[in-house]
């Protein structure tokens, strides 16, 4: 019998080691494709990634660490941060950003100074859109924003995050080695696909880029309601809004089909809001509310879903009397 602490050789046949040295593991490394690999898997969803940050807690909480982390638009950022340090002193300094954030902070690249101008920031990033979008730029805000937080939250690959979450249409494309890139949503918005072919075979899917609130929401500002009342807007240009729906209801079908095909074998959790609840993408505002009902959401799932494991319980072995009555029963 191995030691906990021995080594294993795998040399693939259980017969003479092959000419080059078989690769050694440490006994109780969790490896890809073994069963207990696991996999986190952050969908994109802008603001609403502030619940992930909550999901992350009760997971954590839980005792749940991830071998693979796949993030998409903001899941890439959360993820980023995660993936260095999956603890929950490292999350806490997460949550301390997320606390930090407000719409202009990410659209605009900066915090008006001021009572008066703080209450006039709705006005301020639809004046802002409006005049990128007369004067021919290619998206609604700029992404002086977004580069200034993930200097402070990722550092080197900076550009690849801020590339994963360039929603077309609201934040520029980003130039890496001459070639364009965009949020990654606009392909695969929750890559299960990916954690899959990466080895994992214990998925965690937190998936916040669906919400079916906005279907009504103030979004779809300056538009008349059924009653013939228009919408009020909530800063944001009402582009934004329409943009913002259509990529949920394709990437809510992208992740359905990926479901669909998963292999025998794979444990797989989806954790994500039931019901519809106020804000979207862009609100930056939201995010201390969102953190908490991101906990809750998952930690009702995993109550659910994983129960703790109970203790074994050891049966004594019936007579020979009570065992030949139990068979004729």
């Amino acid at each position: 019998m191995l030691e906990a602490d021995a080594d294993i050789e795998l040399d693939g046949r259980g017969a003479a080691p092959p000419p080059t040295p078989p690769v050694r593991y440490r006994k109780g490394v969790r490896r890809p494709r073994w069963s207990g690999y696991t996999a986190f898997v952050l969908s994109g969803g802008g603001a609403r990634g502030a619940m992930q940050v909550g999901m992350l807690r009760a997971l954590l909480e839980r005792g749940e660490r991830p071998d693979v982390v796949v993030g998409t638009s903001i899941g890439a950022w959360n993820g980023s941060w995660l993936a260095r340090n999956p603890t929950l002193d490292r999350l806490d300094e997460l949550v301390s950003i997320w606390h930090g954030l407000t719409p202009a902070k990410v659209l605009l690249g900066y915090e008006p100074n001021g009572a008066a101008l703080t209450r006039s920031i709705p006005g301020m990033l639809m004046l802002a859109a409006v005049r990128r979008m007369t004067q021919g730029y290619a998206s609604l805000y700029p992404d002086a924003g977004t580069r200034q937080l993930a200097t402070r939250l990722i550092g080197d690959a900076t550009p690849a995050v801020i590339a994963s979450s360039a929603i077309p249409g609201i934040f520029p494309p980003v130039r890496i080695g001459g070639h364009l890139y965009v949020d990654g949503g606009a392909l695969d918005n929750a890559s299960l696909d990916i954690a899959l072919d990466l080895g994992a075979r214990r998925v965690f899917v937190l998936n916040v880029g669906y919400n079916t609130a906005t279907e009504t929401a103030a979004h779809w500002a300056g538009e008349p309601a059924l009653g013939g009342e228009r919408v009020r807007g909530n800063g944001s240009h009402p582009l934004a809004g329409v943009l913002e729906r259509t990529t949920q209801v394709v990437t809510n079908y992208q992740l359905d089909r990926a479901v669909r095909r998963l292999p025998p074998g794979i444990e797989f959790h989806l954790i994500r809001p039931l019901q519809p609840s106020p804000g979207g993408t862009l609100d930056f505002g939201r995010s201390a509310e969102w953190i908490e009902q991101g906990y809750a959401i998952a930690s009702e799932y995993l109550r659910t879903a994983l129960p703790p494991d109970e203790p074994e319980l050891v049966a004594e072995a019936p007579t020979s009397a009570e065992a030949t009555e139990t068979a004729a029963l």
